[in-house]
């Protein structure tokens, strides 16, 4: 008898530690989690927020210390455009210095023209410069941004290893390649992905990419607006 008034005992605790848990709101709920053995979800590798672009297409994303990222790269194919800017969606293949991709005018492709199992869609700056492409309460990481994530990372090499995909960061970032005179060059090489700021040091219009190689190595690069690279989006906070 006394064993059965025990079980029903801890059958009722259980009851309500999980109404508590469902709530959401009570104070309470940070004491049980941890006498429950779980962990309240701080951070977002743990529960993800996940981020919508104007196409529909869903992300997941990751905290890094102060930052939330994208931890995919964008595949939005609708554009909020000002000054009536068309966006032109072309070759990902030709190549020569008069392919439609590398006139300077506001174009997007697939790497290689591949869209299925693609990494994202590809975009030159004039796109980045006049469009809207992130998904809401997001937008084009700064040259800053950037900075700011490798340092959080620790620096150098290693928070560029971290960075990449199956990494310690949750970012991600695979060897997606980029567009340019050449066509689709460098996949499974190197990692290009914008910059929203122009490189003001060069007497040509350039603006900063952030390049990542395999072994970790990471650059802010200043390059030519026509050629196309990848984006992660950050959180606007």
């Amino acid at each position: 008898m006394k064993g059965i008034k025990i079980g029903i005992l801890l059958t009722a605790i259980a009851l309500v530690a999980l109404f508590v848990l469902s709530r959401d709101v009570s104070p309470v709920r940070s004491f049980l989690t941890g006498a429950l053995g779980k962990d309240s979800p701080k951070t977002a590798a743990e529960a993800p927020e996940i981020c919508m672009d104007a196409s529909g297409n869903r992300y997941k994303t990751v905290r890094i210390g102060k930052q939330t990222w994208m931890a995919e790269n964008l595949r939005n194919t609708r554009f909020a455009c000002a000054d009536s800017v068309q966006v032109q969606f072309t070759n990902g293949i030709e190549r020569g210095p008069g392919v439609p991709f590398f006139d300077g005018q506001p174009r997007a492709a697939f790497y290689n023209n591949d869209s299925v199992g693609s990494n994202g869609v590809i975009y030159n700056y004039s796109v980045v410069e006049h469009c809207t492409i992130c998904p809401p309460g997001y937008r084009i990481p700064t040259k800053a941004d950037w900075e700011v994530l490798i340092a959080q990372l620790g620096g150098g090499i290693e928070a560029g290893k971290s960075l990449l995909r199956g990494g310690s960061s949750g970012f991600n970032a695979g060897m997606c390649g980029r567009i340019d005179n050449y066509g689709s060059v460098t996949k499974g090489r190197l990692g290009f992905w914008w910059c929203m700021d122009l490189d003001s040091n060069s007497n040509q219009k350039k603006a900063y990419d952030f390049m990542l190689t395999p072994l970790g190595v990471n650059r802010l690069l200043g390059q030519d607006v026509r050629v196309g690279n990848f984006v992660r989006c950050i959180k606007a906070e």
